[in-house]
């Protein structure tokens, strides 16, 4: 997951932004809701980490989607995040513009 990080902003990031939401998603329910606030999450969030992870099948294909992402391929991500119910938004036009969760969960039909 962590390949050629050295000397590229959008793989580190994606790497990041991976390792960030593993970290969240592996969280005891009680660690959740202290940590869910401070990050700007709401509780119900957690489960929809879970589900994206689930939909990609590991960190590696988050962090691959990621990339893929921010190179204008979203596909993939926005599919996982599309049958999770989680809204994943881009960042700020960039060189490392990654999609992230935001504190706002896609309302199911």
């Amino acid at each position: 997951m962590t390949a050629g990080i050295e000397g590229d902003p959008a793989t580190a990031m994606a790497g990041s932004m991976t390792a960030f939401i593993v970290t969240l998603a592996c969280l005891s329910r009680e660690e959740w809701e202290t940590a869910a606030p401070r990050v700007g999450m709401n509780l119900d969030e957690q489960e929809g980490m879970v589900c994206v992870l689930e939909q990609l099948g590991s960190p590696g294909e988050m962090a691959a989607a990621m990339i893929a992402a921010n190179e204008g391929h979203a596909e993939t991500l926005s599919a996982a995040a599309m049958e999770c119910a989680l809204d994943m938004r881009a960042a700020p036009a960039g060189p490392t513009a990654i999609p992230m969760p935001t504190a706002t969960t896609v309302a199911t039909p």
